[in-house]
């Protein structure tokens, strides 16, 4: 149910905010996810990982664009509906993401087998309400529908995988790096070019993504590594 909420309202913020935004405000999820990790599983949780929250809140802060940055003289009423539908949906993927984590054991062909199943059925009524029952009207449609979903289901499984390896903090931050390829491909193919703001914003997110890969990189070393030593400040 919550993988369907947040495909409805990613959806709807696209019509009020850019791709790009949307991802990079989805993207504060490593927040609330290296907390809540830290409170249910007891992950560790250093001061480390709470600058870069910190860092990632801040670029999540400038996305919105407040008037302070645009010299306008209030917020703009669009982009604080897209921000709103951003964070809710920023919310339910930490949900999923702290879900996933606690059922690690359970193989994740029947993770995949569920969540589909279920994610098919309680979509209908969904669409029915929206009234949004309509086929696709051409074979480029079709070809788009038919990628995002086996795209969908291999991010989906590689998220189940990793989730079942590794730290959910540590996953939802390198997950930040699709910030990257959301502002590649928003270029490519929507011709869509981001402004200083947002990248600005999207910057302080990847950063905080360097900052924890570096961090991984420098626990897997040998303890008697003079770099481990040198860096050693990453692990505080």
């Amino acid at each position: 149910m919550t993988s369907v909420l947040i495909s409805y309202g990613l959806i709807a913020s696209f019509k009020y905010i850019s791709v790009a935004d949307t991802r990079t405000i989805l993207a504060a999820a490593v927040i609330t996810v290296y907390f809540f990790s830290w409170i249910c599983f007891g992950e560790k949780c250093g001061c480390v990982p709470v600058v870069v929250a910190i860092m990632a809140m801040c670029g999540i802060g400038i996305m919105t664009r407040p008037p302070v940055l645009t010299g306008a003289k209030e917020f703009d009423n669009d982009t604080l509906i897209g921000v709103s539908l951003a964070v809710g949906c920023m919310i339910l993927a930490t949900v999923i993401i702290l879900s996933l984590r606690f059922l690690q054991n359970v193989h994740h062909g029947v993770l995949n087998a569920c969540l589909y199943s279920w994610a098919f059925l309680s979509s209908l009524p969904f669409a029915i309400a929206f009234g949004k029952m309509d086929l696709p009207e051409n074979g480029w449609d079709i070809v788009g529908v038919v990628g995002v979903g086996v795209l969908w289901f291999l991010g989906n499984m590689f998220l189940v995988l990793a989730l079942q390896v590794e730290e959910a903090g540590v996953v939802a931050l390198i997950r930040t790096s699709e910030v990257i390829f959301t502002f590649f491909w928003q270029m490519v193919i929507l011709k869509v070019y981001p402004d200083l703001i947002s990248l600005v914003g999207a910057a302080l997110v990847v950063t905080g993504v360097v900052v924890v890969t570096l961090r991984k990189w420098v626990e897997s070393l040998n303890p008697t590594n003079a770099l481990k030593e040198r860096l050693s400040f990453l692990l505080l």
